[in-house]
């Protein structure tokens, strides 16, 4: 707009497919994992090869 405001307008929904919508409430992971600082990024990395790998053999 010409003042610099903006407009957002949701244009199509967003569902799972058991029909629950996704927006405004977002979709809980499978598996979490503390975040730290200090966990190297190799170690996330290494966690999600031996999950899925445990799911496709």
């Amino acid at each position: 707009l010409p003042n610099g405001a903006a407009l957002q307008m949701t244009v199509s929904h967003y569902y799972t497919p058991d029909g629950n919508m996704i927006e405004g409430r977002g979709i809980q992971p499978d598996q979490l994992f503390p975040m730290s600082p200090s966990i190297k990024e190799e170690t996330y990395l290494d966690n999600v090869a031996e999950l899925l790998l445990k799911k496709y053999p």
